[in-house]
């Protein structure tokens, strides 16, 4: 598969909406299910269309559709402006992307801290606050030294988690301390039924679902009355539990759990932004790498285990 990533030139993407945004990428978040997406093609300048690498950008608006920012249409951006946000196959060095996907980063911080953040913010987000994550709660993250863990970790603090269980091997123990987490549990040398104690969790975040871990069944009994285990990256069978029950509005999912569905929405955009331009967060970046073939063959073989989030740097631009 290495042989088939290659980086070319195509043509710009054009507008497919009135609407539509043109961003100038700065910088791309990698995640390990871009790995297997190894044997697809990685274009120079790459429409959102392409499902090909990538989902989490920051750049900046190159150009606009023919409303060109009309605010009477709902369409506040203009060219220049700074943004990060999501779109299929964004690692090329422009793409055409839809205005609700996208929001302002602030200026001063790094292109990779937004690269970071977009998908990977929102999910962590979600699952807290989907779930009834309130002030005072106790939030165990498994998985918190990864992409998503850390993001968990830093947003339970912000939303006034009383304590904040960090989850990893030992070798993050650090790292896990860190971003946040209050105490540091070695999930290949400790046992969850032994060092948590019964009814004290309000909200556990499982970064790891999809490993075939049985985290889930650590934490019977650890859990209060009212909280939940949330799955991220949430195997096939409850992702379409929780599809089915979000359609008929009936759980059909069973108590005490659910499956994040994934769905972006710029107003959690605007919030992490928020948190990021007062400190409250700050997206654990674990390496960066050029745009260049051997940088993202190196880059996306290497994402399985990394801490934080690979990030990719596509142009130079200033922050």
């Amino acid at each position: 598969a290495d042989s088939k990533v290659k980086i070319s030139d195509v043509k710009e993407p054009s507008f497919k909406n009135s609407t539509d945004v043109l961003i100038r990428v700065a910088a791309v978040g990698l995640s390990e299910s871009d790995n297997k997406k190894m044997d697809r093609h990685i274009p120079l300048i790459n429409n959102m269309n392409g499902k090909l690498v990538g989902t989490e950008f920051a750049g900046t608006i190159e150009n606009l559709g023919w409303l060109k920012g009309d605010h009477v249409h709902m369409f506040p951006f203009a060219i220049g402006d700074k943004v990060f946000g999501t779109a299929e196959g964004a690692l090329g060095e422009f793409i055409s992307c839809k205005p609700q996907d996208i929001y302002w980063a602030p200026a001063g911080l790094p292109y990779e801290t937004f690269a970071a953040l977009p998908k990977c913010g929102t999910a962590a987000y979600r699952a807290l606050k989907d779930n009834g994550m309130k002030e005072g709660h106790v939030v165990a993250v498994i998985g918190a030294s990864n992409e998503l863990g850390n993001l968990v970790v830093q947003i339970a603090n912000a939303m006034g988690a009383a304590v904040v269980v960090g989850i990893a091997s030992g070798e993050h123990r650090d790292t896990v301390l860190s971003v946040g987490a209050s105490t540091f549990i070695d999930s290949s040398n400790q046992d969850i039924q032994e060092v948590i104690d019964a009814d004290s969790v309000d909200i556990v975040v499982d970064t790891m679902s999809l490993t075939g871990n049985t985290y889930e069944q650590s934490f019977e009994g650890k859990i209060r009355a009212g909280g939940k285990y949330v799955a991220l990256n949430a195997k096939p069978i409850d992702k379409a539990r929780k599809f089915i029950s979000d359609r008929i509005g009936i759980n059909v999912q069973r108590g005490g759990f659910d499956a994040l569905d994934g769905n972006i929405k710029r107003e959690d955009l605007a919030l992490l932004a928020s948190w990021c331009e007062e400190g409250k967060i700050n997206p654990l970046i674990g390496n960066v790498y050029d745009f260049t073939d051997d940088s993202v063959r190196e880059a996306l073989e290497g994402l399985k285990g990394v801490a934080g989030k690979t990030v990719i740097r596509v142009n130079d631009l200033r922050p």
